[in-house]
């Protein structure tokens, strides 16, 4: 759901019941972890259905979700969490022109991008 700053009322963009965090990005779509298990997902920042983003599918046996997105500034890709919650977490870094995601973190819980890297 998103609120305007200047209040009103909710709107829904789409289902995440168990959403494990979402990032909005320059180009006014929203990826976020809808689910629990699974990949992540684009959402139109209008609203609209969820288009895959990731897949846990053909991953590192033993991954089961990817949450935690960051899309970084200027588009250049999006950091996220790969792992199954427990001991297998890594931070992760997809590129914006796609392809397989690079490894930044092993055994990382958690990661962020902060002005001025």
């Amino acid at each position: 759901m998103k609120i305007a700053r200047e209040g009103g009322a909710p709107v829904t963009l789409c289902a995440g019941p168990l959403g494990g965090g979402a990032s909005w990005g320059e180009d006014d779509h929203i990826i976020a972890s809808l689910n629990n298990s699974g990949g992540l997902w684009r959402v139109p920042a209008s609203g609209g259905p969820p288009q895959p983003f990731t897949d846990v599918k053909g991953d590192v046996e033993g991954v089961t979700n990817h949450r935690l997105p960051q899309v970084l500034p200027g588009g250049k890709g999006t950091l996220f969490i790969a792992g199954d919650g427990i001991a297998l977490d890594s931070l992760r870094l997809l590129p914006p022109s796609g392809g397989p995601a690079r490894t930044i973190v092993k055994g990382s819980a958690g990661g962020r991008y902060l002005p001025g890297g």
